[in-house]
């Protein structure tokens, strides 16, 4: 039997704005999990105890944050995941998972990261409950041929386990109860259509660069050489479509250079990464505009037309740069109108 802790209080459970069902029937539970996931074999393992099944989801633009939680002691048999990868951190209990040819232990202090070309089963406690991100397959592919800057041939496979309490682990923990945070608050860092995909293609590159997988070495192999004229042209694409939700993979595929090779042109021509440059023509972007603002203009029209969707985190990036508020700048210019 897996070891016990305790579940959540039902008040503090993760994302319970989006609660998808809760129920204590078998064939519901895993009917509802099926349509989110995947068709699977849902099996109780346990002596006793009613399940308390209970699914909470959103869509963050592409990929999905989730709460899980049974209540009582499972089988979980998916076999292959087939179209997504499915990063899980329980949050309290405990489960056993093979992925492959792996066998691992998952608990608070140590993610899974499931594959899904290799077949997958889970055994959970009943006090099992997990913060799971579900990351489409094309998604993950599509990120390591930008950063490798080749087409791949086979599938990417990840170690099945990971540890919490330090280094990347615990940086990509952090990312996911962020996610979570600004999900719960209704942030529009992670709406989809608005920070969304930009925050997936984060995660996703910080999962291949920090979980060993079939393409590890690749990944850490010195990129080839870059000519300044793709950082120029990189740097003139984001000038046209600043106000554009760009990501990395986008900027990397108007320069026609792999996103590994961007950020090198970047960092040895402009000291800086391919994002903050964005981020700084932007700023001056905003900086123009409130220069020249009318009467109707206001800071928020100003920040959303040059591409920021977070006002406090503008506000804050302004300030740092020219020593003052948006709002102030944007007082100066009225002054001058009346």
């Amino acid at each position: 039997m897996l070891q016990s802790s305790v579940l959540l209080p039902h008040s503090s459970l993760p994302l319970s704005r989006f609660a998808v069902f809760h129920t204590s029937d078998l064939d519901q539970a895993r009917e509802e999990v099926a349509k989110i996931y995947c068709p699977h074999r849902l099996v109780p393992t346990g002596t006793g105890g009613m399940l308390d099944a209970r699914h909470h989801t959103i869509d963050l633009g592409g990929y999905s944050l989730n709460y899980v939680q049974y209540g009582s002691e499972v089988r979980i048999v998916p076999g292959q995941l087939q179209s997504f990868f499915l990063l899980q951190l329980p949050l309290t209990g405990q489960a056993r998972i093979t992925c492959g040819r792996q066998n691992v232990e998952s608990s608070p202090r140590r993610a899974t990261l499931l594959s899904p070309s290799l077949d997958v089963s889970m055994d959970w406690s009943g006090e099992c409950g997990k913060l799971m991100a579900q990351i489409p397959r094309q998604a993950v592919e599509r990120t390591l041929q930008a950063m490798l800057g080749r087409e791949i041939k086979a599938p990417i496979e990840f170690d099945a386990a990971f540890d919490l309490d330090h280094g990347p682990g615990r940086r990509i923990a952090h990312m996911l109860h962020l996610l979570r945070e600004d999900a719960e608050c209704d942030s529009a860092v992670i709406r989809p259509g608005l920070g969304g995909p930009h925050m997936r293609e984060i995660l996703i590159m910080a999962l291949l660069q920090a979980v060993p997988n079939t393409y590890s070495d690749a990944i850490r192999a010195p990129a080839p050489g870059i000519a300044p004229g793709h950082v120029r042209r990189a740097e003139a694409f984001m000038r046209s479509m600043a106000a554009q939700h760009l990501t990395l993979c986008d900027i990397a595929a108007s320069a026609g250079v792999s996103t590994r090779a961007l950020q090198e042109g970047f960092r040895n021509f402009r000291n800086t990464t391919p994002l903050e440059a964005l981020r700084g023509i932007r700023l001056e972007m905003a900086r123009k505009a409130l220069m020249a603002a009318g009467p109707g203009d206001s800071v928020t029209i100003v920040a959303l037309a040059c591409g920021f969707t977070h006002l406090s985190r503008f506000s804050i990036s302004y300030f740092e740069r020219f020593k003052e508020l948006p709002s102030e700048t944007l007082r100066g210019q009225r002054r001058l109108l009346t």
